[in-house]
């Protein structure tokens, strides 16, 4: 047997050999993705027909849903990420970038937020939330006396009412006894008497208005100036403080209208003026301190979070997400995603199939040679 018959042999066989293992690997890859439907013949299904993946499309989705949940986004490994320092950093870089970037626009109507607010509808809010609040509190408190609602507050108030009838009575004091004070009672007394016809015209005429009216000053300076005026005023103030801190706050607040104090106080807010201030400025010298809260804020946020994964990933449904969305993608990009992920793999399979149809060939080549 001549050595260019054994060369040929070997050669031919073990060319044969890898071209049918790589073609049949090849075909086979393929055979997982076509065909898309089955064949039929006649009423007989064609074996293998559809392949594989558009067969268990559904299994599939199924499965990749599982896999995410119990070993890609599980709770432990969602948990760690959100407690992660680093994780924690980042989203206070980030906060806080945001924040400074708000912070130095020129107006809030100029922010972003403005898109979402108008001043109208913002103003309308707060007076409709600040009505129903004052409602709902009248309702709830309406029986309860002045004291029992004000509680320490009407202890605090009984306890200054002496201070208060000493400041009013040195008010009064101070006032009258001033040039303006003077010159205002004494105008309207020159009135008084200028109006009383014949009685002020008989007593201006004995004792001359100019003097009556500067005696009943100095008496009423006087009486005032008495160390038992500020008693007096205290003891008025006592006996009304009593009767008001005694009676239902429905009684006091009779003519109490919720709405028309809701439009009353929001009318004296300048929300259209605070809108057009920076926010830097609105905030004023607290701004260095909501900057230094970011930390504190993002911390309880990613704690909360931490302890609500359980809850998050059951309303996410992850699960569920995932395996609707493998059941939207069409044959071809199921394909595409698999090829993606394995297309290395498969030529290797391929390239594997050719090696050893070749070692079967070569082993093939062997025996015929052997035998023959």
């Amino acid at each position: 047997m001549s050595f260019s018959h054994v060369f040929i042999t070997i050669a031919l066989l073990t060319i044969v050999g890898a071209v049918i293992g790589g073609v049949t690997n090849y075909i086979a890859i393929k055979m997982l993705f076509k065909p898309t439907r089955a064949i039929m013949i006649g009423r007989f299904r064609l074996p293998f027909t559809p392949g594989l993946i558009p067969r268990r499309r559904e299994e599939i989705a199924v499965q990749l849903g599982r896999l995410v949940m119990k070993h890609l986004i599980t709770e432990d490994r969602l948990r760690m990420k959100i407690q992660d320092p680093a994780f924690a950093e980042q989203m206070n870089h980030i906060a806080e970038k945001r924040i400074r970037e708000w912070l130095d626009q020129s107006g809030f109507w100029e922010t972003p937020l403005s898109r979402w607010v108008d001043a109208d509808v913002l103003t309308e809010n707060i007076r409709k939330n600040l009505e129903e609040a004052l409602r709902n509190h009248l309702q709830s408190s309406k029986s309860l006396t002045m004291n029992e609602v004000m509680g320490s507050w009407a202890i605090a108030i009984e306890f200054r009412l002496p201070k208060v009838a000493q400041w009013v009575a040195r008010s009064l004091i101070a006032y009258l006894d001033s040039p303006e004070g003077r010159n205002k009672v004494l105008e309207q007394l020159n009135a008084v008497f200028a109006g009383k016809g014949f009685f002020g015209n008989i007593l201006g005429l004995f004792l001359g208005n100019q003097s009556l009216v500067e005696k009943i000053y100095s008496e009423l300076l006087a009486l005032l100036k008495r160390p038992d005026f500020a008693a007096m005023i205290e003891a008025v103030l006592n006996e009304e403080w009593h009767k008001l801190k005694n009676r239902s706050l429905g009684e006091v607040l009779t003519a109490f209208q919720p709405a028309d104090w809701a439009t009353l106080i929001v009318e004296r807010l300048p929300i259209e003026k605070w809108g057009q201030l920076p926010p830097q400025k609105l905030l004023g010298e607290f701004k260095e301190d909501w900057l230094k809260v970011i930390p504190k804020v993002v911390h309880s946020l990613l704690n909360l979070l931490a302890e609500r994964v359980p809850e998050i990933l059951e309303m996410l449904n992850l699960e569920a997400l995932v395996t609707d969305q493998v059941r939207q993608f069409s044959i071809q990009e199921l394909e595409d995603v698999v090829l993606m992920i394995s297309k290395k793999e498969f030529k290797m399979i391929t390239y594997l199939g050719a090696l050893l149809g070749g070692a079967i060939g070569f082993i093939q080549a062997g025996v015929v040679l052997m035998l023959g």
